[in-house]
């Protein structure tokens, strides 16, 4: 995009504009003007569209200027109606600064986060600058909202964003090509400049770890390419099985601990932000149309504001007020107004009053006649209620029908003419409409281009309309391409970025208005013949970056698709793997909407559940129980497990979802339920649990018995002998015992013993499993803590550390080495001398996510830290470092 161009670039672009571009005096004046020269006044947006904004851009400058002296972060929301020219204050702005010799003290990015093509609502009309024009729109989202879609769960009638951090994503990546473009390394050996590709990579690799770049993946584009490899890009399979086609038997059940992954994700997010801030002297990181953002975006940018240990960085947010407030949006404006540790400025653009358009008019017309200029002011007004991107637009439509003459050194021209072009012109989408249809090339390939988004790239265009067969002015190569989108960007419709090969519509309402060149009845069918030809072109490893634009065209289209079509089929599939990437990047609104989309494709009623169609719906109900009990849509989850319980074919088909169940219920206060659900359960097993408080009594000490002559047996023979179990049934089996034993500690206690007894005696009946190595170290502890047999349990101790090591997981890291080295060997070692294996918990805890047992070492080590004389400042801020 253009505002990601190069320092260099960007102000040879400025210098050319500003030598192209001759005052209008001059214009007037020049002697040989003829006819053609009325088309001057098609002036460009980012002449007029900062018109009478000294003011803000000021103060965008001067808040810039204190982020690079200071520093710090700081945050500018910059509010107004759609056209009000919020993009183009916020740019000029930053341009401003390059153009006074700031270079490389800047590295200026920008994402935007499109309206989902799921949102049909024509909010077009609301920059007319109507007074009604937002309860117009709320009543017209209504009416969207009722039509829904064909589902078991219907949809809360919400706006619903679809696209994966779509804004942060278009940021990040633009901020990652631009330390790619970073000398190598020093041009020379006395060259002390630090910001070199060598010196980036060396930064990243101290500020993130191993794993962080694998959940970062998805994220950040290009971030591989600077860390030089490393690893491979987490998989979504890793996260679910999409392509198994067999169903859910063999998938595993080990699982991904998602409110982990969601810790770890965003911590990682941070990590890299605090990484690169503290490198380059300064980033702006422009994000636009941020009333679309979603949910999972706006946590994330949370977090990066809310960071101390930042350097140099300024967030602009731009978004709309014309539109149906997006309620996370405004909560966290208004947390950041009332929170004096955040540096913030809010900015907000009026329209145009009537004398500031007078003004405008005889700085841009020199007329000699004030009655006409007036005049003329009052007809603009009438019709654009003074929206600058409304203005600017009519006055260039006015241009090009020629209805402004040079006359030596002023401009003349005929109101009535005028007024009679304006009289159709109801609103910009109306004037926007008129102006695309006048241009062909416009009218061919606009409303493609508008199908894949704000910004396209021209190569992505040209494969697309070279896999659409209905489509009859294809250009013949790319290059044919470029000339046609060269044009557009002549016509205003477009802005470019040659170097990349990529193009933007100059504003979302250009977009609308070459999306409604094609006849209602038609749009969702080229939405659809889009969706399919991007799907068709594209390579498998680009899959992941047009997934989600692929669905957005061809879900509305795919429900009149008969239910035993493949392409829906297919269609289906695509939303699944899509819900599964969402899931990955702790994305869970989104990944519910598409696993509700997904199941809303499979054939209709109880028929999904039989023959071929059974493995597939179970696997998507499964997974839509784990994304709804995470979105925090109860009623949706029960929906979905109560489908499960009563299709499922035995009980190790439903035990996934009773896995989520116990958890939910401990997570919200319910420990009890997710006791007799798991008692339950586990007698379906084959593994009965005593629920009788006599019978507990008894079990305990039979429990205690058995257990203690097995471990004496494998202590003395070695557990090498022991296979590490990956049949999917045990697995499950030694999840729920665990599951179990969670739920107990919180309401029947009395209960925990027998649980860890037998883990512990199932592990040594059939083999190793993740879980193997609680139950060890849970027992260390019983022998240490609760009968004082400290060479058992010191025993017991080092052999759940083997057993960690065997099975080779990370995920119950922390929370074996917090059980083993903060509750059990402090019994029969200085506990001053575990402080450093206390913190390889806690440093587990932060890659695997499991920051419940990784603060534990604060807990433990803190205390003696701070009677050792440490400085509880430090402490605080290791602690801020996490949260």
């Amino acid at each position: 995009m253009i505002h990601s161009m190069g320092t260099q670039q960007r102000k040879e672009k400025l210098k050319d504009s500003s030598s192209n571009n001759m005052t209008e005096a001059q214009e007037t004046t020049a002697t040989n003007m003829n006819q053609t020269d009325s088309a001057t006044l098609s002036l460009d947006f980012k002449q007029l569209g900062i018109f009478g904004r000294d003011g803000e851009r000021r103060a965008l400058q001067t808040a810039l200027q204190r982020v690079q002296k200071n520093r710090q972060t700081h945050v500018a929301w910059v509010e107004g109606d759609s056209g009000s020219g919020k993009s183009s204050l916020v740019f000029s702005s930053l341009e401003q600064q390059l153009q006074e010799g700031n270079e490389n003290n800047c590295f200026v990015v920008s994402g935007t986060f499109d309206m989902p093509h799921n949102h049909h609502d024509d909010i077009s009309n609301s920059s007319n600058g109507s007074r009604n024009s937002i309860s117009d729109q709320q009543s017209s989202s209504a009416s969207h909202s009722r039509r829904g879609f064909e589902t078991d769960i219907s949809s809360d009638g919400k706006l619903q964003q679809t696209f994966l951090y779509q804004g942060l994503r278009g940021a990040l990546g633009q901020l990652c090509q631009q330390i790619l473009s970073l000398p190598s390394s020093s041009s020379s050996p006395g060259d002390s400049s630090p910001l070199t590709l060598e010196a980036a990579k060396a930064a990243l690799s101290m500020g993130l770890d191993h794993s962080s770049w694998k959940v970062l993946d998805m994220l950040i584009p290009n971030l591989f390419s600077i860390l030089g490899g490393g690893g491979d890009a987490a998989s979504a399979d890793e996260i679910s099985s999409i392509s198994n086609e067999t169903g859910g038997k063999n998938e595993s059940l080990e699982g991904q601990n998602f409110k982990e992954l969601a810790d770890r994700f965003k911590l990682a997010s941070r990590q890299f932000v605090q990484s690169v801030s503290n490198f380059l002297p300064c980033i702006v990181l422009v994000f636009e149309n941020l009333q679309w953002a979603d949910h999972s975006s706006l946590d994330l940018l949370s977090s990066w504001i809310n960071d101390s240990e930042n350097g140099s960085l300024m967030i602009v947010g731009c978004y709309r007020s014309d539109v149906p407030a997006n309620a996370a949006l405004t909560e966290m404006i208004a947390t950041y107004e009332h929170d004096s540790r955040v540096s913030v400025q809010k900015i907000i653009l009026h329209n145009l009053g009537i004398s500031e358009i007078e003004d405008m008019l005889d700085k841009l017309l020199s007329a000699s006649d004030l009655t006409a200029n007036v005049m003329l002011a009052d007809l603009i007004f009438q019709k654009t209620h003074g929206n600058v991107l409304f203005v600017v637009q009519l006055l260039q439509f006015l241009s090009k029908k020629q209805l402004f003459q040079p006359r030596g050194d002023h401009w003349e021209w005929d109101q009535s003419s005028i007024a009679r072009q304006c009289e159709p012109i109801q609103s910009i989408s109306d004037l926007m409409q008129l102006s695309l249809a006048q241009v062909e090339v416009a009218r061919n390939i606009l409303p493609i281009a508008a199908c894949l988004g704000s910004a396209f790239g021209a190569s992505m265009l040209f494969r697309v309309l070279d896999n659409m067969n209905d489509f009859q002015n294809s250009p013949a190569d790319l290059r044919a391409m470029e000339q046609q989108l060269q044009v557009c960007v002549s016509e205003g419709f477009l802005e470019s970025d040659k170097d990349e090969g990529r193009y933007k519509f100059v504003n979302h309402q250009i977009r609308l208005a070459a999306l409604k060149l094609v006849e209602e009845s038609g749009e969702v069918q080229l939405k659809f013949e889009v969706g399919e030809a991007l799907l068709s072109s594209c390579d498998p490893e680009e899959m992941d970056d047009i997934i989600f634009l692929s669905l957005e065209l061809v879900n509305p289209y795919a429900v009149r698709l008969k239910p035993l079509d493949p392409a829906r089929m297919k269609i289906a599939r695509l939303n699944e793997k899509a819900a599964s990437t969402a899931m990955k990047t702790s994305s869970f609104k989104i990944a519910s909407w598409y696993y509700r989309r997904a199941i809303s494709l499979l054939p209709h009623g109880n028929s999904r559940w039989k023959g071929n169609h059974y493995n597939r719906t179970l696997r998507m109900y499964r997974a839509a129980v784990v994304a709804e009990s995470l979105n925090g849509d109860e009623r949706a989850m029960f929906r979905y497990v109560d489908r499960v319980r009563e299709h499922g074919h035995d009980i190790y088909d439903k035990i996934q979802v009773y896995h989520v169940l116990m958890d939910w219920f401990v997570d919200h206060g319910r420990a009890e339920e997710s006791v007799d659900l798991g008692i339950r359960v586990l007698n379906q097993m084959g593994a009965s649990i005593p629920s009788n408080d006599i019978v507990v009594a008894g079990s305990t000490i039979t429990g205690l018995l058995k257990t203690r002559s097995m471990m004496a047996k494998h202590l003395e023979e070695g557990i090498d002998r022991l296979p590490v179990v990956h049949d999917y049934k045990f697995l499950a089996l030694m999840k729920t015992i665990d599951n179990l034993g969670t739920a107990c500690y919180f309401v029947r206690q009395n209960l925990v013993p027998i649980i860890i007894f037998k883990g512990v005696r199932k592990t040594f009946k059939i083999g190793v499993t993740p879980y193997s190595a609680v139950f060890m170290a849970g027992y260390a502890f019983a022998m240490m803590a609760h009968l004082g047999d400290f060479g058992v349990g010191k025993k017991c101790a080092d052999l759940a550390l083997t057993l960690l090591k065997k099975h080779k997981t990370k995920d119950f890291c922390s929370k074996v080495k917090m059980i083993t080295y903060g509750l059990s060997l402090h019994f029969v070692t200085p506990l001053e001398s575990l402080v450093d294996r206390l913190q390889e918990s806690y440093l587990d805890g932060l890659q695997s996510g499991d920051f419940e047992s990784s603060l534990f070492f604060f807990r433990i080590a803190y205390p003696s830290s701070t009677c050792n004389g440490s400085n509880l400042a430090i402490h605080r801020k290791e602690l801020c470092d996490i949260y």
